[in-house]
């Protein structure tokens, strides 16, 4: 038995501490009372912080579902637009099919995505090679370092020249040898980002002929 109670006790007995028995209990009730008050203040402060977690998380899901529909949205307009290419590239290749000059598109990141029969004829035949080897590569996987170089750099600037760019560039032949060219490269925009790169070339061979 608690030593404080017993004396308590005691003292009530000897008729002494009956008050101070009365005070010791209702002090214990109190504490009692204000133990089970801060019990229910921690209680209420814990739902309060989970509540704000709640809301808070509430608040970043709305967020993310905002972002996956503007993300959906931008999707949405790249697969429209990439059918509008593919229509319009379509046209394009199809109408350039059977001219009588070298025609060639290549893609933005500079890979070729058509060569028309005559290029393949003047360019590829002679020296052993097929346009299926040369679509989906770079002038320099294709070329060569050397060659595919002087393409590439000369693609470049047609890409800002406002009327084209007209230049002379080498080709191989069938020896080994490198006959020229005259091109005319310039950029072809379809659709809202995509910047094709487009060339028409002739021979000189062609080009004496033709003043023959």
């Amino acid at each position: 038995m608690n030593e404080q109670l017993l004396r308590l006790i005691v003292g009530a007995i000897t008729g002494g501490g009956l008050v101070s028995l009365l005070q010791w209990y209702l002090s214990l009730r109190k504490a009692k009372l204000s133990e089970r008050q801060y019990d229910q203040s921690e209680y209420q402060a814990i739902i309060g912080e989970m509540r704000q977690e709640r809301e808070r998380m509430g608040g970043e899901i709305e967020a993310l579902r905002q972002i996956e529909k503007r993300l959906s949205h931008q999707i949405t307009a790249l697969q429209l637009e990439m059918s509008e290419l593919r229509n319009r590239l379509a046209l394009m290749v199809g109408t350039n099919m059977n001219l009588p000059v070298a025609m060639w598109i290549k893609s933005p990141d500079g890979r070729m995505v058509f060569l028309n029969d005559t290029y393949e004829r003047l360019f590829l035949m002679p020296i052993g090679r097929r346009k299926e080897e040369y679509l989906g590569q770079t002038d320099r996987e294709f070329w060569g370092e050397e060659i595919g170089k002087i393409y590439e750099d000369n693609d470049r600037l047609a890409d800002t020249a406002v009327s084209g760019l007209w230049r002379i560039e080498p080709y191989l032949l069938h020896n080994g040898e490198q006959g020229e060219a005259i091109v005319l490269k310039f950029a072809h925009k379809l659709g809202e980002y995509s910047l094709y790169r487009v060339g028409i070339a002739i021979t000189r061979k062609q080009l004496a002929f033709a003043y023959s």
